[in-house]
């Protein structure tokens, strides 16, 4: 069971039933500590964070949340983080099909590659190799990638993997005037209402949608603060996790919100059965949020966390089942331009308590910046 955080209702996950481990934390942690072992003998107590890009067909933001892994790893091995440092860590990240450690295993996943640059000659470290990570698992591949696709409770790993797979190669978003959906049949949907300032109350619709290569983008001006609409048509509450350019809603969350390693206590915002809400901002805490809003690469939330950001924004949601009883989630049967936090504004959350099921439901949408 979590605890999580509810709009009427809205819920966020604080762990009595701990969170799964995050299989990109862990092995971020392995780099990191490769890494630092490499700085000891180079005699340098400070690193600089690079990009990392994305390396794949579909536009994806994922780069920010490696940084931020790695920014929080960095301090764990008492290295400093620093724009000055002499060497800089940077690379890619792509969907993979084959890796040559698991044999036999017909399944894409996120592979992480990195390398050592001196930031004066700007030539990679002789004689140092950094081990690229392979990073299982479907929940990784999805948030890596975000693509929008409809994932059955009931398949299995392999045909979830499938499904996933399909839709980060062929992607083919559902839009409807101003809805994004996974498909005309799904009762999940996600909206993007546009405001001049933080503080206006929420338009009537969103903003007008369209299709690029079976991308769903919408257009959000510098300056302008956005909300994210999540629309529940299912007969049952929804937990979903809400990540902006890569990173989750909650990466700002207030100390008394946080753990001791500064990670937010929180996953998940319940939304009730067959309602709306609407998420404005960076959860701060149970009464206030930092607005979204798009504005320059210097002033961006992606830029506090000393992480770098591509030139298309990434808003993605994903849909879990939240349900009151264990047996219930028994049911389910499962096998398996930047945004800178712009002014506070009121949220009214309070805690509950829901067993999460799998993600069945993830959708995405674009914003050139």
């Amino acid at each position: 069971m979590k605890y999580v955080l509810s709009a009427f209702v809205m819920v966020l996950t604080a762990g009595l039933s701990a969170a799964a481990p995050d299989p990109v934390a862990i092995e971020l942690k392995g780099l990191v500590d490769d890494v630092a072992s490499v700085l000891r003998k180079q005699d340098q107590t400070s690193i600089r964070i690079g990009k990392f890009t994305g390396d794949g067909d579909v536009p994806s933001h994922f780069g920010p949340e490696i940084q931020r892994l790695l920014i929080a790893g960095f301090k764990t091995n008492n290295v400093t983080v620093s724009k000055d440092a002499l060497i800089e860590i940077k690379g890619d990240y792509a969907p993979a099909t084959e890796d040559p450690s698991a044999p036999g295993l017909n399944q894409m996943f996120v592979r992480i590659s990195a390398k050592l640059v001196n930031t004066k000659t700007r030539l990679e470290l002789a004689g140092v190799s950094i081990v690229s990570r392979a990073i299982h698992g479907n929940e990784a591949l999805a948030k890596a990638f975000a693509p929008t696709t409809t994932l059955p409770p009931s398949a299995d790993r392999q045909t979830r993997n499938d499904g996933i797979r399909d839709a980060i190669e062929k992607p083919n978003a559902n839009v409807a005037n101003t809805k994004v959906r996974s498909s005309a049949s799904s009762p999940f949907a996600v909206e993007i209402l546009v405001v001049n300032t933080a503080t206006a109350p929420n338009p009537a619709a969103g903003v007008p949608v369209s299709l690029k290569d079976g991308l769903a983008f919408v257009d959000v001006k510098k300056g302008q603060s956005y909300r994210v609409k999540i629309h529940n048509g299912a007969d049952f509450d929804v937990a979903v996790k809400l990540s902006i350019d890569g990173l989750d809603q909650y990466v700002f969350a207030d100390n008394e919100h946080c753990k001791p390693d500064g990670t937010s206590k929180f996953e998940y915002l319940i939304i009730p059965k067959r309602s709306t809400y609407a998420i404005n901002g960076w959860f701060r805490n149970l009464k206030r949020a930092d607005a979204f809003t798009v504005d320059d690469y210097a002033k961006g939330a992606v830029a506090e966390l000393n992480a770098s950001q591509g030139d298309v924004g990434q808003i993605a949601v994903a849909f879990h089942a939240a349900w009151d009883t264990e047996e219930e989630l028994r049911k389910e049967s499962a096998k398996d331009a930047a945004t800178r936090r712009g002014d506070p504004v009121d949220t009214n959350l309070k805690l509950v308590s829901k067993f999460i099921g799998v993600c069945r439901d993830q959708v995405s949408v674009r914003y050139l910046k």
